[in-house]
């Protein structure tokens, strides 16, 4: 039986990286709620590998609200490839561990589905879109991304909900060590950082870059 906890805190994300997610064994991707029809809608991905061979169908799926069980009218498989923005956090302070960073980027890309769209954004306290939006692109822009300066952490978030506003199964990733530190600019502030990431539904996954990593 798949059981699906609806709706799950998506902001605690930026606060406690992905735990939360995997010790479900599920992952809740963009709620859509249509108040005319009384219906909401929602992607999910069974994470564990005793689950991942598992075709959630109506017959084997629950999805409880609040605890309280609701009315399923249909369970269907996802065809549309995923979309993710990696958000690679390139400041001074990632000096130490930027090239481990770089190696655990390459192998999540190398991980994607073929048809997957990826898209880089490279951040100290400059933001820096790469170009491209395929594996092959991303993996080749790699090794340009050096460290340096401060870390326009926040603002970097807010990029990348902005990047994928528009996209129907978006994903936002961001490798860091989890501290905003872009000084005398203008910066988002973590209030508004995790208002945005409420607001737009979209899951967020931060991967710490040291022992140290603040989320």
């Amino acid at each position: 039986m798949t059981t699906v906890e609806v709706p799950f805190g998506i902001s605690n994300a930026l606060k406690s990286g992905s735990a939360d997610y995997d010790e479900r064994g599920i992952r809740i991707g963009r709620v859509r709620e249509d108040e005319s029809q009384n219906q909401v809608t929602f992607s999910f991905t069974l994470l564990d590998k005793s689950t991942r061979d598992i075709l959630p169908d109506l017959s084997n799926t629950a999805v409880l609200e609040s605890g309280v069980p609701v009315k399923l009218i249909q369970v269907t498989r996802a065809r549309t490839p995923p979309s993710v923005v990696l958000l690679l956090d390139s400041s001074g302070s990632m000096r130490g561990q930027m090239q481990d960073t770089l190696s655990s980027a390459r192998s999540f890309i190398e991980g994607l589905p073929e048809q997957a769209t990826i898209r880089i954004v490279d951040f100290d306290d400059v933001l820096k879109k790469l170009d491209g939006t395929s594996k092959e692109a991303a993996l080749a822009n790699l090794p340009s991304i050096t460290a340096g300066g401060d870390t326009a952490l926040y603002n970097a978030i807010g990029l990348g909900l902005d990047l994928l506003a528009e996209d129907e199964r978006p994903t936002l990733v961001v490798f860091t060590d989890g501290e905003n530190d872009l000084k005398n600019q203008d910066t988002l502030s973590l209030e508004q950082t995790l208002a945005r990431v409420s607001e737009a539904g979209i899951p967020l996954y931060t991967i710490g870059s040291s022992v140290q990593s603040q989320h």
